[in-house]
């Protein structure tokens, strides 16, 4: 056996080539030519990045021979290697070889499967044999490091309960690769030494359900804990965006006004939200306050939205010369955007029935049609419904294959549930129950209204773009020539085109056919820009309702677990709603627009849905799911998303189960334990959080610097100081300040938030696929800790002017489904100049450097994207500098120079 080389001199390439070979027969199996190859690594440097991995595969491909004392003494000999995760795995590896050895001279016979460590991190499989009989210690490890050995997983047999057949998944696109390249010494290894992982879809692995059971009797729930003081301060935070940047004096009352913007008002709003929202309870005056902020935000949006934009245009035409253009600014139209409004909030139930029908193609569904066919779901609503004493909605179903449901209406009355055929037909009838008593919740808490109102207005701007991105799309040919060919099919106009191209047909074909092109582009041009334009505001709108969306959820889901006594039923609804979300977004290829643009109200979001659902065919779903009720962070990073981590559901769902002495359909180790230790953030995770959100926290501080300063003003005033009393509405300081705090924090987070990728990893193919599992077993993680990734798969997603600005980029991997965040170093104006070049890698084969990121929903900034000889280079680190730069001067401005307000 060849001892562990001490050199660090250069190897040669003869030695790496052997290395490099000796690994491949190893993945295939052939383990005396993959000794022979192997035993090369000796000449390596203990430093070089196939070192580590060649000794392991000896240590594996020996034991696989039966050359026991050989493996035996690398794994002491690998025991003494400097890197703590390498001694970790050897140790545990050199104990399962031992055991295993006894076991063979005791006559033993191995048995023929494969089991890989959850620690390991280069891929390779110990040894043959059951690891519940020879590899005790390292499921111990699994379950230290939070995960689950097999027999723990939730998902047990079919042979074993002989229920029904879970969802069928696609099979994810195969042959595909990835490579980790670690950021820093402290994570493993040098940036320069980074390890190609081969780690493949476990084998022994096959998605059952373990069908948990369902209550028979219970009790009602116990109260339920208070909330964490965080939720107060982040809706302080809110209400001083909408009240000190967006300048929301008064809200009519009919009889009265309610003047916002006074004081005495923001003390008392203080009072309430911090007695509310720390000291309160989960009951209806939550829900109802958090109706309150939501409704006085969406009027102060739309409201400033319709005032600004005319002015805007205004203050644009007068700059143009030799016009003389004047204006004057009006007031804000408050009466009639609050009478449209209202007419709108009234009439929402209608008009989102008439958009689903135009577009998605929704049809009624009577309920003694559905109580034709499932009865027990017929009986079930009706009984649902008077037991929360609320009219039994109206229903609806929309042809198609992802599983969708969701309730919309003003009043409880004229409320209408939509459910997709998919879910009716994936899931069984106790899970569709289950959702039903969710949406049954949501009814019975008053908070579909709001949430309806708020779908409205977002689908006004949503469905622009989806026309007009469309209609772009479909520009193929010259927009005349296609009107041209329409007028030669009536014959007198047919004739006059004949007459007036005579005999100079051929001559002036080509620059008319230029024209036309010319003018077909420009109108695709327009279709583009207003697309953007469209999907921006939808954006910007759909931030309004996140945060009573996301909390409304939490109540609804323990209205289903208390109508049905069936917490388990509810788990498998929301994991194979999921799972059929990746199973359509796969087969399509995109995101349909149903499930982006109505994405407030079902039971689990697209993007949360995509990326769990993914993993299902290809690896258990607890360590998936772990970050999302283990991670301290994990309140503070699902502020982007409509629905809180699935993972954080999925534990409370099973301290239901457990509360009523059920089995649980998921293993949680200790769903109790994350919330009693980590509760509160120590002093290092706090500083972690500050460096993540740098940007936004510096915001906030520059907008309760604004307050502080507008509260001085408002003494001076009383006091009669004119040098302070001038602070109480300077809107420089207003303007300028948050603008500021916002720069100095993108500066603070640029470095830490892009580490350098190695050049030797962007050049590299790689070898095997980086899974998921590796990159998400952290339950601290935060997407900070951005990790350089080198990856290839299938890319997909929307085309044409429905892509334009990278909203739907999702790369194709045997890990699963990962969203891309391609964005050009000038942002989206630079996507939508360059989107030729974007756009034409999709549906292709790539490969992809970039950061990876764990949030609620993980993803990779890409730097790289390559597809055969074409490369598509991003820039998110120099569009982040841009972005702090210009915010950093223009706030600079605004307090010098007084800037511009109108």
């Amino acid at each position: 056996m060849p001892p562990v080389p001490e050199s660090s001199s250069t190897p040669s390439q003869a030695a790496i080539a052997n290395t490099e070979a000796g690994l491949a027969a190893y993945k295939q199996g052939d383990y005396g030519r993959a000794i022979a190859l192997l035993q090369q690594a000796a000449t390596l440097p203990t430093n070089h990045p196939l070192y580590v991995k060649a000794q392991m595969g000896l240590t594996v491909a020996y034991a696989r021979q039966g050359e026991w004392q050989k493996s035996l003494e690398l794994c002491q000999l690998l025991g003494q290697y400097p890197d703590p995760e390498v001694q970790a795995w050897a140790r545990r590896t050199e104990a399962g070889v031992a055991k295993r050895a006894c076991q063979q001279a005791g006559g033993g016979t191995p048995v023929a499967t494969t089991y890989i460590p959850a620690s390991d991190q280069s891929g390779f499989v110990p040894l043959e044999g059951d690891p519940a009989e020879w590899l005790p210690e390292i499921a111990g490890d699994r379950a230290e490091s939070g995960f689950e050995t097999e027999a723990n997983t939730g998902f047990v047999p079919f042979e074993a309960v002989g229920q029904t057949t879970p969802v069928d998944a696609p099979a994810t696109v195969a042959q595909n690769s990835a490579v980790m390249l670690p950021e820093t010494t402290e994570r493993g290894v040098a940036e320069s030494e980074w390890v190609a992982s081969t780690a493949t879809p476990d084998v022994n692995y096959q998605p059952q359900w373990k069908q948990a059971g369902r209550a028979q009797r219970w009790q009602p729930l116990r109260a339920a804990k208070p909330s964490a003081p965080t939720q107060g301060l982040i809706a302080l935070a809110l209400l001083w965006v909408f009240l000190r940047i967006i300048p929301v004096t008064e809200v009519p009352l009919g009889f009265t006004t309610l003047p916002l913007a006074h004081p005495a008002a923001e003390f008392v709003i203080f009072l309430l939200l911090l007695w509310e929202f720390v000291a309160g309870r989960v009951n209806g005056a939550r829900l109802f306050l958090l109706q309150l902020v939501t409704a006085i935000a969406l009027f102060a949006i739309v409201r400033e939205l319709i005032y600004q934009i005319p002015n805007l245009f205004n203050v644009l035409l007068a700059q143009v010369p030799f016009i003389n253009y004047s204006y004057e600014i009006a007031n804000r139209p408050t009466l009639l955007i609050t009478s449209v409004l209202a007419v709108g909030f009234v009439a929402s139930r209608w008009l989102l029935d008439g958009l689903l029908w135009l577009v998605y193609g929704m049809q009624p569904l009577p309920l003694q049609a559905l109580s034709r066919e499932r009865a027990e779901i017929g009986r079930s609503l009706q009984s649902f419904c008077r037991k929360r004493k609320i009219p039994t909605p109206a229903l609806g179903v929309l042809p198609t294959q992802a599983p969708f449901i969701m309730s919309y209406g003003c009043l409880p009355r004229f409320t209408r549930t939509v459910v997709s055929q998919g879910l009716l037909d994936q899931l069984a009838e106790d899970e569709i129950i289950t959702l039903l008593a969710n949406e049954v919740g949501q009814i019975s808490y008053r908070t579909v209204p709001l949430l309806s109102f708020a779908m409205l207005v977002l689908q006004v701007p949503y469905t622009i773009y989806l026309f007009t991105a469309e209609w772009g799309n479909r520009q193929i040919g010259p927009l005349l020539e296609q009107m041209m060919a329409q007028t030669n099919r009536v014959p007198w106009l047919a004739k006059l085109n004949a007459h007036l191209s005579g005999n100079a047909r051929q001559r002036r074909s080509q620059p008319i056919a230029g024209a036309y092109r010319g003018l077909d582009a420009a109108l695709r041009d327009l279709a583009v820009l207003v697309a953007a334009l469209a999907y921006g505001v939808y954006r910007l709108f759909r931030y309004i309702p996140l945060w009573l969306a996301r909390q409304r959820t939490y109540y609804s889901d323990r209205v289903a677990a208390e109508l049905t006594g069936n917490p388990n039923g509810l788990t498998r609804a929301l994991l194979k709603y999921a799972i059929g979300t990746a199973a359509v977004v796969q087969a399509e290829g995109k995101t349909p627009y149903l499930l982006e643009g109505f994405d407030l109200l079902p039971p689990v979001g697209h993007k949360q849905a995509v990326s769990l659902g993914s993993v299902y065919p290809l690896a258990p779903l607890q360590p998936f799911v772990e970050w999302d009720w283990t991670n301290p962070y994990r309140n503070w990073l699902v502020l982007n998303e409509s629905h809180p981590p699935v993972g954080d559901r999925l534990r409370l769902l099973a301290l239901y189960a457990q509360y009523w002495k059920l089995d649980t359909e998921l293993d949680f180790k200790n769903p109790r334990l994350p919330y009693q230790s980590k509760a509160v953030l120590t002093g290092a995770q706090w500083r972690r959080l500050l460096v993540q959100g740098a940007p936004f926290f510096g915001l906030v501080f520059g907008l309760a610097l604004v307050h502080l300063l507008s509260w001085l003003g408002y003494v001076g005033g009383g006091f009669n100081i004119s040098w302070l009393a001038w602070l109480q509405n300077d809107a420089t300081v207003r303007y300028g300040l948050p603008l500021i705090g916002f720069s100095s924090g993108i500066f603070l987070r640029v470095n830490p938030f892009f580490p350098n990728i190695p050049a030797f990893g962007r050049s590299r193919s790689g070898e095997g696929a980086i899974r998921l599992k590796t990159l998400l077993n952290d339950p601290e993680a935060l997407p900070i800790d951005a990790d350089p990734v080198y990856v290839t798969g299938h890319l997909i997603g929307r085309s044409g002017a429905s892509n334009f600005l990278s909203q739907d980029w999702l790369l194709q991997t045997e890990s699963g489904i990962v969203r891309l965040h391609v964005l050009h170093a000038a942002g989206p104006i630079g996507n939508l100049l360059n989107w030729q070049r974007f756009t034409a890698l999709l549906n292709q084969e790539v490969s992809v450097s970039g950061w990876f990121r764990r949030g609620a929903v993980p993803w990779i900034d890409v730097e790289t994207i390559r597809a055969g000889n074409q490369t598509v280079n991003c820039q998110h680190p120099i569009w982040s500098t841009l972005v702090a730069s210009i915010a950093a001067i223009w706030g600079i401005f605004q307090i010098a120079f007084g800037g511009t307000n109108y």
